[in-house]
């Protein structure tokens, strides 16, 4: 059987996306969060007051789903809307003190998460990934750009 670009590369890739996915709900579930509500929290951590369109686009979500993400996290405790003197239309997004103690704690449930998916792959193919990831990352929006898909 001829090994196609799909089958070599695009199935695996779709699947290990997928158990680690499944892998982090699974750690993270003790903690009353998802994968999706962590990696806002992550980004909030990284830059916290910025509006949902920014959110949107950092986290690569479409504004529906960040919507929808944020309106859970709000009634957690974790987040707040706040008035966007810069733009009345927007709010920033901030964490409350709730959510940094949250994002404190998971940190090192993502890492350790992530240190066993990673074992036994050295640092250098671990560069090589970033790299082909990077690339393909790269060949996508040029291709998103060609359809004009955004």
């Amino acid at each position: 059987m001829v090994d196609t670009f799909d089958r070599a590369v695009g199935y695996p890739t779709v699947l290990t996306g997928r158990k680690i996915v499944h892998l982090l709900y699974l750690n993270l579930r003790f903690y009353d969060i998802t994968p999706e509500q962590w990696t806002i929290l992550r980004f909030l951590g990284e830059r916290d007051g910025i509006t949902q369109k920014e959110l949107s686009e950092a986290s690569g979500k479409d504004q529906p789903t960040v919507t929808r993400i944020l309106n859970i996290m709000d009634r957690k405790g974790w987040i707040r809307r706040h008035s966007n003197s810069g733009d009345r239309r927007s709010f920033l997004i901030r964490l409350t003190m709730e959510g940094r103690i949250l994002l404190d704690e998971l940190q090192p449930v993502v890492e350790e998460t992530f240190s066993a998916v990673l074992d036994g792959i050295s640092s250098e193919d671990l560069e090589m990934l970033k790299r082909v990831l990077r690339q393909m990352d790269a060949n996508m929006e040029n291709e998103f750009d060609k359809q004009k898909i955004k």
